[in-house]
Parts: structure tokens; C-alpha cells; sequence
């Protein structure tokens, strides 16, 4: 695995889709986690997440 991971540490590409995805589900994430907080009656405080 780690002989793998080397060869593609590098690659632009594979990094930008790394990235896009880690985007992605986190956008899933945060909506998944404000809908239990309001069902649950926790949703009193806004969060927003920023990846740089």
C-alpha cells in the first residue's frame, strides 16, 4: 500500500480528485449532521465548515 501511495503522491491529478471528493462528502456530511441536530432539538448553532 505505501508503495502505491508513492507513486501517486505526485499526481497532480489524483490529488485534485482527492480533494473534490473530501469536498463533496463533506458537504453530505454537514446537511446529514444540521438535519439530526434540528431533529434531535440541537440545531441552535450554526456551523460552517472551510477547507483550504
Amino acid at each position: 500500500m505505501r508503495e502505491r501511495r508513492l507513486k501517486y503522491e505526485n499526481d497532480d491529478d489524483v490529488i485534485d480528485v482527492l480533494r473534490e471528493g473530501t469536498r463533496r462528502a463533506n458537504a453530505v456530511t454537514e446537511d446529514t449532521l444540521a438535519l439530526a441536530k434540528e431533529a434531535s432539538g440541537l440545531g441552535f448553532f450554526k456551523r460552517t465548515l472551510t477547507l483550504d
